[in-house]
């Protein structure tokens, strides 16, 4: 015999003996119609219903009942009902966007650009595609139906149901129809940034972070713009260290002066980071963000 056979029918031997020497310990104790059997599942239960039942007419009854009322489910269509809606406060619902978005940093500016590509309403396999087109997406460890998925969680985006029509199925049109009879009036699914997504697009886009951290301390300006110049093309840290050769930085200001510490060029990169006008794509690399804003700054006299 085939040792993976006679291997798993061992396993099924052991788990039936198991279970009738639980059922036989607990039958006292134990109501049987308060247990979810399925009927399916009946070689499985056996053991532990003849145990708890004292006669094979009452067996034959508990499992005459279950097949009864699997039958009468099956033929009693559950129609589809909208799925209550809960009204948070905005604020709360905005605030776990920006955790979605802000706490996962490999993915944030990934999770952006999602949202952003999706202000026009698009099929859900093409956005798939396009994410895979991000620079970004490389490093991600995520596909991007895990992505997406993020950021419907926050409800960022929005799941629309496409008819052949090509309209939405509204719940108007679902009202009174089965699970499976929706099925089959969907043709795609389409994604669209919500109103709350659009928010929160303009309140982390990539020109409004830059002008932030270039406000914070103009004293750091120059140093900013060198290391997005250098990284027109890309770069490893190594060179961006490089910049700062034989450079003091003991005058620039810091966030806690109290420490004594010097900043660092690591700082830098880490808020051009997360400013998103550098992104890290086989090297330390300028995003088309980042070479717009030096650009605007250029033609605004600002440097």
């Amino acid at each position: 015999m085939d040792e993976s056979i006679r291997t798993a029918e061992t396993a099924t031997a052991i788990d039936a003996a198991a279970m009738t020497a639980v059922a036989a310990e607990a039958a006292d104790a134990i109501n049987i119609n308060a247990i979810e059997v399925d009927v399916d599942q009946k070689e499985y239960y056996t053991p532990l219903v003849e145990t708890v039942h004292h006669s094979a007419k009452e067996a034959d009854d508990f499992w005459a009942r279950l097949e009864a009322e699997a039958q009468a489910a099956a033929a009693t269509p559950v129609l589809w009902t909208p799925a209550p809606k809960e009204e948070r406060p905005y604020e709360e619902r905005r605030a776990k966007l920006l955790d979605i978005i802000s706490n996962r940093p490999s993915h944030r500016e990934l999770l952006i650009r999602i949202l952003s590509t999706c202000v026009e309403q698009k099929e859900f396999s093409r956005v798939e595609a396009e994410i895979q087109t991000f620079p970004e997406y490389e490093y991600a460890g995520q596909n991007p139906y895990r992505l997406i998925s993020y950021l419907l969680d926050g409800e960022g985006l929005d799941l629309l149901e496409i008819g052949f029509d090509g309209l939405p199925l509204t719940d108007e049109i679902k009202t009174g129809l089965t699970e499976d009879e929706i099925d089959d009036l969907i043709d795609v699914y389409h994604l669209k940034t919500t109103a709350l997504g659009n928010d929160i697009l303009a309140d982390l886009a990539p020109e409004r972070r830059m002008r932030d951290l270039f406000s914070i301390f103009t004293d750091r300006t120059s140093f900013y713009t060198q290391i997005m110049e250098l990284c027109r093309e890309p770069r490893k840290f190594t060179d961006i260290e490089a910049l700062f050769n034989g450079v003091d930085l003991s005058s620039i200001r810091t966030l806690h002066p109290e420490s004594g510490l010097a900043i660092k060029p690591s700082v830098f990169v880490d808020n051009l980071e997360k400013a998103g006008a550098i992104a890290w794509n086989n090297g330390w690399t300028l995003t088309k963000e980042g070479s717009a804003y030096l650009k605007a700054m250029a033609d605004s006299a600002v440097i």
